[in-house]
């Protein structure tokens, strides 16, 4: 706001190359509203990026408030020895400000509340006594907010000797009085820190104000002057601001006391980032990085008093010989004053310098006083025996004087090594020494013969793989020059040929979303492909040690510190990555080094993870910098495309839209009932449970959380309890205030009477564990583009509420795994939340579909094929070659865990396992079993014969991927469709058929006879039935009947589990247990089953206790009163409703069979049923309808019995006669186990299918030799 009076306030911005940030410095200046006037005294220092424009701009615009001061940059003033030119613009721009206050803000920072000036001035107005005013600072670091550069806990009222110990104001942060115009202290020309000095001179003038908001925000960037100085530096330049200090206030000796205290304190910290002080051991090998025990640090300022370093030697050293102390990492001079160790016994033992050796020069006739030439200082002490811990007292000074000597040293090395055979005589084994970086490139420009040459390189990149700092002895050289060590990559990975190379750039390694995402990429790649990775972390994180584990790393934030040159980033980037195919950015902050990347001339593929709000947050710079270089684009969702085809302009030819995915969890087997589980889990066991996740940000809706169960409470509902998982990090925008702690949260629940109802658990570690135990879970993030929390939830079975609009989420959730409600529509949303509640059956269908979805479309074997397929296109790869005699097509109708898929899934596993085949699997539906599937190879789902979510046929996928398949099993009949994509690809197919044909469309069923190579049915039954039906030629079928894959019924002890289930089950261990089993629909005869059992029960009256068991569920739950309801009403009509037991789905059968003594097969039809083998596995003897199933004849020779379908009235009394006869029973028991033993084993069954394929599908035998199965055809 301008006015028309002098200026009450100054506000001093100086600017050099900040183009990209003084718009947005100088808007934040100007927006401020005050009832006093204000100048703007700009010094800009000749920059050379547009900046001069934008601040002349500014200048002509706002003449009244704007005094703008060209500088130029041979203007300097000599700090500490040292030119600035930012420090004559400072103070020349200080001289001019006129104000009765000052206030700084540097150009790369700015100003984010419009009344900062106003309530500063006003406080400094009312309180003479205070002669500066600060508040708060938001930090960004490369566009996120980062923590830990300026303390939050300081007082609300300090002093000059608070601020002496630590500098907690931040330049853009202060309002001060003006005490330097017109004169500026000498001490502001001197100081290495400008800042640091300007708040201890204006603090000796009065207390210091801190207030309690956030009002300005400090950018971290690449060309930011004080971010970019290294940690040690400024810690220099600290201790060298304190020196010029205690000059300052040499008249004041309570500030010139505290001031040397505080310097004490900053050398004793440097123990920890200067100089490398390394102890080794000699336990009688030799010395090396490998007996590297501990690592101290010492400081390099100038004789910084007396320290003393311990260095604790483990116990596995029982004897040592002598040590090794390297006490600096570049040449300097050492002054030992004692040495002393402690045995094994804690005595303590002290001698003195006369006793070491070293490979400096002593000084002053004392040898302890040692100076090093080299960058490699040593000292040798010969100690022998146990020792348990060894200290040195000590001075140390840093040393510059080394051109002569290293001269010398590096032109004997090269005089040692240019001969064809490399001779090293003059250097004593004793002395560990290391070979340069200059020596090597010294050595390059001497070789003139290739073989040595080639040596030299190659141990040149053996070097560089070292992370220690590599000592070696005469013999390690000699042994590595003539044995060049076996190709690696950095770090030690061994290089492949394989597909190509790829280079992985994420933003950091912190345990987020999209690092998780790039995780499983990285590692999937790893596990299946023969592709080179290298990876680039912008910052570390808490997934950087799994990302070194999987391929070479590189932290760029280290490494840009330690290469600060571009040239020699570039060097050392060549070095690490060679020659690389494809670069994939893993975010769009990742472009920030793209230009550094831009010499490799790789195409770039950035994956996209944000919206909007997101982006808004990375610098421009970066965005500019992805457009730039980025060749093609992979968005996690439809919102996503379309927020950059709408606002970057991105055109569809240069994307790809993949899906996000997440890891296989491994849920317990069997799972554990809900009512132990919450128990365990110390959750409500009678309430409803509605789950939402995330950070509590304002982006992620916690507050919608709280809104919706406040609505869902005032609906009149009251059985119900919402749970939050997730971090307290609240930013200034969130919707509480300012930064609410766990009280004040808790506080806003109780007021809205809510405190019954909601609670926030904080970080778990397994939030699965807690979905598991769940019924609903709530998406409410206002922005969130794909959320990976929303698959595992959907994984857990919950279904999911998001807001349309919101992001990606709606995409999965679809129609039938939750609802997409109104953007922010907390009514809505709280009233689905109050439907799915009412009707359990519908969300429990619900949640069932949602994990069928996240299982067979959101997994790591489904969404890393996707990527991969990208990076092939982008990267220009050519697909590896492979032998096609070890590839295979499995087309199933189904992926749901019913018999026939359940049979070809294992014999997939069972190709993989025995003989190394990869499976390519397509199914006409989404089941559990699709995720399953991937374990041994690809599997996706299909409609209309192209791939979900690809749009591409399946013929021209398969003809992608290299070269054709060795053959096809195509499960069962209902797969007819799928034929002519199969026969264009020239793969020869066989049909496995577990159904009857009667049910499926001619069209399908012809496909299927015409286009098929060979039909295999189960049994002769199936043949005879189906050509009632269809008209086949029977010279292209067999007869393999299959066999028993679930193996763990023979090995299980099964008397041991028949006592837990009948335990669990509540039924007597003397009871009769009649089981039957199957998904309940009208063709498995649940029905019969029932009505047997009520028949049964009544007939024994309450001579025997009967009990009748049916395992397995639904598959489609159409309507809350289900087919379940109606047979659970008719056993509690007839009062039975305790004996006949509905157990549901089951993922482990063993703990059934066993506790059951008869089984009824009560299948209206039914191929060949699983079941059968897998209850004569379990000594159980089968009753069964005539005619109804292949297995007749099985339960037959097996000792079963019979039973017409019209003669349904005899099944009772055949179960009595079972009841009543033990010893046929047993017999029958007996009969059954050995028959299955004998002649249903599921290996024999592959083998046999293998057989078909030799000799019916003309597949080559060699693809059924796997590993050491040579001999098995």
């Amino acid at each position: 706001m301008s006015h028309n009076r002098p200026p009450i306030l100054s506000v001093c911005v100086i600017t050099y190359q900040h183009a990209g940030y003084i718009k947005q410095c100088l808007d934040g200046i100007l927006m401020q509203e005050t009832d006093f006037a204000f100048e703007i005294c700009l010094g800009e220092d000749k920059s050379h990026d547009g900046t001069r424009e934008i601040c002349l701009k500014y200048a002509q615009n706002h003449p009244d408030q704007i005094r703008l001061f060209l500088r130029d940059r041979k203007n300097v003033i000599h700090v500490d020895g040292k030119p600035s030119t930012d420090r004559y613009n400072l103070i020349q721009t200080l001289k001019a400000c006129g104000g009765q206050y000052i206030a700084m803000c540097e150009g790369d920072d700015y100003w984010t509340d419009p009344y900062k000036l106003q309530k500063q001035v006003d406080f400094l107005e009312k309180n003479p006594d205070y002669a500066i005013c600060f508040h708060r600072v938001t930090t960004i670091k490369h566009g996120r907010v980062a923590k830990g550069y300026f303390p939050d806990k300081v007082p609300e009222t300090t002093t000059i000797r608070d601020l002496i110990r630590l500098n907690y104001i931040h330049t853009a942060s202060c309002v001060f009085r003006n005490h330097f115009n017109p004169h500026i202290p000498d001490i502001l020309y001197e100081s290495p820190l400008d800042d640091y000095a300007l708040n201890l001179l204006n603090a000796q003038y009065g207390k210091i104000k801190r207030l309690d908001e956030k009002m300005a925000v400090y950018r971290l960037h690449g060309h930011s002057i004080h971010s970019s100085i290294p940690i040690k530096d400024k810690k220099l330049a600290v201790l060298h601001t304190y020196d010029k200090f205690i000059d300052y206030f040499s008249h004041d000796g309570e500030l010139k006391r505290r001031l040397m205290e505080s310097r004490w304190r900053l050398l004793r910290s440097f123990e920890n980032d200067i100089f490398d002080s390394t102890l080794f051991i000699d336990a009688g090998k030799r010395f090396g990085p490998e007996e590297r025990l501990v690592m101290a640090n010492l400081s390099p300022a100038d004789y910084i008093g007396p320290m003393t370093i311990r260095f604790d030697i483990p116990p596995r050293y029982k004897e040592i010989k002598s040590f090794r102390w390297d006490p600096a990492g570049k040449p300097c001079e050492v002054r030992i004053l004692e040495i002393s160790y402690e045995d094994s016994s804690g005595t303590a033992h002290h001698f003195s310098p006369r006793s070491i050796s070293s490979n400096g020069t002593i000084q002053n006739g004392h040898p302890g006083d040692i100076l090093f030439d080299t960058r490699d200082p040593m000292v040798f002490l010969d100690i022998g025996g146990r020792v348990k811990s060894i200290s040195i007292r000590c001075f140390v000074k840093p040393h510059s004087s080394l051109s002569t000597t290293q001269k010398k040293i590096i032109t004997r090395q090269a005089s040692l090594l240019k001969a064809k055979e490399i001779r090293i005589q003059e250097i004593e084994n004793s002395l560990a020494w290391r070979l340069s970086q200059k020596t090597l490139n010294f050595l390059e420009r001497l070789f003139f013969m290739r073989p040595i040459l080639s040596k030299a390189m190659a141990f040149d990149r053996w070097l560089k793989t070292r992370r220690d700092r590599p000592f070696f002895s005469r013999n390690d050289i000699i042994n590595r020059f003539r044995s060049a060590p076996e190709k690696k990559q950095a770090g030690g990975f061994p290089e492949s040929a394989g597909d190509g190379s790829i280079l992985f750039v994420s933003h950091d390694a912190r345990l987020a979303g999209a690092q998780k995402l790039l995780l499983h990429l990285i590692q999937w790649l790893v596990e299946h492909t023969q592709f080179r990775l290298k990876i680039i972390c912008l910052e570390g994180g808490f997934l950087l040690n799994h990302f070194q584990r999987l391929a070479p790393t590189l932290v760029w934030e280290d490494f840009s510190r330690n290469f600060p040159s571009r040239s020699e980033r570039k060097t050392e980037l060549l070095e690490f990555c060679g020659g690389i195919d494809l670069i994939y950015g893993n975010t769009s902050a990742s472009p920030a080094i793209y230009d550094e990347l831009d010499f490799l001339k790789a195409p770039v593929l950035t994956h996209v993870h944000e919206l909007e709000k997101t982006m808004r947050r990375i610098p421009k710079g970066v965005i500019k910098k992805m457009k730039r270089h980025t060749n093609a684009y992979i968005t996690c969702s439809t919102p996503v495309f379309d927020y950059l085809k709408k606002n970057h302009y991105l055109d569809a030819k240069q994307a790809f839209t993949v899906f996000e995915f997440i890891d296989d969890y491994p849920f317990p087997d069997p799972p554990p009932p809900k009512p132990a589980l919450r128990k365990s889990l110390g959750l409500k066991e009678n309430a409803c449970l509605v789950f939402g996740c995330g950070t509590l940000f304002w982006r992620k809706g916690t507050d919608l959380f709280i809104e919706t169960a406040l609505t869902l409470l005032q609906k009149g509902y009251d059985a119900f309890h919402f749970h939050w998982i997730g971090e307290n990090r609240w930013d200034e925008q969130n919707p509480f205030g300012k930064s609410p702690s766990w009280k004040q949260l808790e506080k806003i629940i109780r007021d809205r009477g809510l405190a019954g109802h909601i609670s926030f658990e904080g970080v778990k570690d397994d939030p699965r564990k807690y979905f598991s135990a769940g019924d609903l879970f709530l998406m409410t993030s206002r922005e969130d583009p794909f959320p990976l929390v929303c698959l595992e939830a959907a994984q857990c079975g919950l279904p999911v509420i998001c807001f349309d609009g919101a992001g990606g989420a709606p995409e999965f959730v679809e129609n039938d795994a939750g609802f997409a409600v109104p953007f922010e529509d907390v009514d809505a949303m709280a009233g689905k939340v109050a439907y799915l509640m009412d009707n359990p059956d519908i969300r429990k269908k619900m949640g069932k579909r949602a994990r069928e979805k996240a299982l067979a479309r959101h997994t790591v074997g489904t969404g890393v094929p996707h990527i991969l397929e990208c990076c092939r296109k982008v990267g220009n790869f050519k697909p590896r070659a492979e032998s096609n005699s070890k590839k295979a097509v499995i087309v199933t109708h189904s992926t749901l865990e019913t018999g026939a898929p359940q049979i070809i899934f294992n014999v997939a596993r069972r190709l993989w396992e025995m003989d190394g085949i990869e499976i390519i699997c397509f199914s006409l539906d989404e089941g559990p079993l699709l995720s399953r599937f991937q374990k041994y190879g690809e599997a996706w789902s299909v409609t209309n014969g192209k791939i979900n979510g690809k749009g591409i046929s399946i013929s021209r996928h398969l003809k992608n991927s290299g070269a054709p398949p060795a053959f096809a099993l195509v499960n069962t009949a209902g797969c007819g469709s799928v034929m002519p994509e199969i026969k264009k690809c020239g793969v020869p197919a066989a049909v496995l058929i577990h159904d009857y044909t009667r049910h499926f469309d001619p069209p399908y069923l012809k496909n299927m006879y015409n286009l098929s190579d060979h039909i295999v049915y189960s049994s002769s039954f199936m043949i005879e039935v189906n050509r009632r039906d269809f008209s086949f030629d029977l010279e292209k079928t067999s007869v393999i009947p299959q066999g028993l894959y679930k193996k763990e019924i023979l090995t299980d002890d099964l008397p041991k589990l028949r006592k837990k289930r009948r335990k669990r089950l509540k039924i007597s261990q003397n009871a009769f247990v009649v089981m039957g089993c199957g998904y309940i629909a009208p063709r498995k005869g649940v029905d019969l089953f029932v009505g047997a059992a009520i028949q049964t029960i009544a007939m024994a009256g309450g001579e025997h206790d009967i009990h009748f068991v049916w395992v397995g569920g639904e598959i489609l739950n159409e309507t809350p009163d289900t087919y379940t309801d109606f047979l659970k009403r008719d056993a509690a009509n007839a009062g039975y409703e305790k004996r006949i037991h509905f157990a549901g789905h089951a993922e482990r059968l063993s703990p059934w069979y066993a506790a059951a003594d008869l089984f009824f097969l009560s299948s209206r039809e039914d191929p060949f049923p699983t079941v059968v083998l897998e209850a004569l596995a379990a000594g159980i003897p089968v009753i069964g309808i005539q005619n109804a199933s292949g297995s007749t004849d099985l339960i037959q020779r097996a000792g079963g019995t019979l039973v017409g379908y019209h003669e349904r009235d005899r099944i009772p009394a055949q179960i009595m006669e079972f009841v009543e006869n033990p010893a046929i029973r047993m017999k029958a028991a007996a009969t059954g186990r050995r028959i299955v033993e004998n002649e249903f084993d599921f290996d024999d069954y592959v083998l046999k299918l293998k057989k078909m394929a030799v000799e019916k599908l003309s597949a080559d035998p060699k693809i059924f030799v796997g590993p050491g199965d040579s001999k098995r055809l």
